[in-house]
């Protein structure tokens, strides 16, 4: 059998109209049999869950694809196939349907910033907007006192993520958005700041009926942190958030169900109302004073004793 990792089938799209891709590959290496056949398949990209395939004989090294949606981007891959229905021979490429529209995108709406503590990531929700095809879109961005700018460019179904910014720093972002055609949108420009680090050394203690968290401020980013939020939730979905003033670092939560589990997140929230990055901790209160960190779901051990085909259930309490 021919190894993938060697053997080219040269897939490329040949023509892609606004809901059609034509595809053609090369015959694959060492595949004489009549009975050999080839399996393309196409799908969304990013939603492989909606693949759909189709078997073209030995013989055929073209295949349309029809009924597409258009302006968007789509994963095309064929196999060839030995009679017995083993792989030979595997390639993908990515296509985007045109538009059929000459005009260059609108200013777009519809790319979300997202900054968590230093780092940034710019999405885009929708392929199509105002009648206009986007194809990808780009972020730029400097420091708003400093001069130099870094760009970069994705298609419309990537995300951008931009990390180790520099914390409390104020940021200029300009984007734009682009069809397959070249192009391009006017320009955005927004203004965002970063925020500051995480806590650190969180611990956490419990009681039968409390749980105390500790921590200790961040090291990067002091400077322009605000306070802290603790949000906390059991497993009975009972949930709630606090916040804590930035001077201070512990926190008892009293009034508790005993033998409980809780989750907690202690995030640093920044003067611009940025969070700093999420963090879960698990404790569960006790039933004696004993806490039970991180995996215990409750604190009671179940066990069984069978005799004479009866099977008694006990409860013990640590």
């Amino acid at each position: 059998m021919i190894e993938l990792s060697t053997t080219k089938l040269n897939l490329e799209v040949g023509k892609a109209t606004r809901d059609s891709l034509e595809v053609s590959w090369d015959v694959a290496p060492n595949s004489t049999s009549t009975d050999s056949r080839y399996l393309v398949c196409w799908a969304p990209t990013g939603w492989r869950h909606n693949e759909r395939c189709a078997n073209v004989t030995e013989h055929q090294e073209t295949f349309t694809i029809h009924d597409l949606a258009s302006c968007s981007w789509y994963n095309v891959s064929v196999s060839a196939l030995d009679a017995d229905g083993e792989r030979l021979a595997f390639e993908i490429v990515q296509q985007f349907t045109d538009g059929e529209n000459s005009q260059p995108p609108s200013m777009e709406q519809s790319l979300t910033i997202d900054i968590i503590s230093n780092t940034m990531t710019v999405s885009h929700w929708s392929l199509v907007r105002n009648q206009t095809c986007v194809s990808s879109f780009t972020v730029c961005w400097k420091k708003t006192d400093g001069l130099n700018e870094t760009c970069r460019e994705s298609p419309a179904y990537d995300d951008i993520t931009i990390k180790d910014l520099d914390f409390c720093t104020n940021y200029t972002i300009t984007t734009y958005t682009s069809s397959i055609d070249g192009l391009d949108s006017a320009n955005r420009t927004l203004y965002r700041s970063t925020g500051s680090g995480n806590v650190e050394n969180v611990t956490l203690s419990s009681g039968p009926d409390s749980i105390t968290v500790k921590w200790d401020p961040p090291t990067q980013g002091r400077e322009c942190f605000s306070h802290f939020s603790i949000f906390h939730k059991n497993i009975n979905d009972q949930e709630g958030e606090v916040e804590v003033k930035a001077d201070v670092n512990e926190y008892v939560f009293t009034e508790l169900e005993g033998c409980t589990q809780w989750y907690f997140v202690i995030r640093v929230i920044s003067d611009e109302h940025v969070f700093s990055r999420s963090e879960g901790h698990l404790i569960s209160t006790t039933a004696n004073g004993r806490s039970y960190q991180y995996h215990h779901l409750n604190c009671f051990l179940w066990f069984t004793i069978t005799l004479d085909r009866n099977t008694f259930v006990r409860t013990l309490y640590d």
